[in-house]
């Protein structure tokens, strides 16, 4: 991480546009961890049969999964990019990162709670 900040910092020499590219940067990561490969997972699982059996996942039941997977998603990439575009040991990033650990569990945690899969 420090290795991008300081190749960052050389090629545009100002520490806020380094900082904010590196929020985009990580926020970008982010989002596709979080977002686009649940959301394309969860589409192909609703179209595999395995030898002649469906997944039984209901329509309303895959709807609520998308649905928690891009709101704790997007709400885990924004405060990635808050987390990474504030200053190294400062107050904001600390806070950021605890609100940020506190939605990644949440997000491990709802599909779990709320939803049993039996085969």
């Amino acid at each position: 991480m420090s290795f991008i900040r300081t190749k960052l910092e050389k090629t545009f020499g100002q520490k806020r546009i380094s900082n904010l590219l590196m929020g985009i940067f990580f926020a970008s990561l982010y989002f596709i961890a979080t977002v686009l490969v649940p959301y394309l997972t969860f589409t192909w699982l609703m179209a595999l049969e395995i030898e002649g059996a469906e997944i039984e996942i209901t329509a309303s039941q895959y709807n609520k999964i998308i649905y928690w997977i891009i709101a704790l998603g997007s709400i885990i990439t924004a405060t990635a990019f808050c987390t990474h575009s504030s200053p190294p040991q400062s107050i904001r990033k600390g806070v950021f990162s605890l609100i940020q650990i506190f939605f990644n569990c949440l997000y491990i945690q709802y599909p779990a709670v709320h939803y049993s899969y039996s085969l």
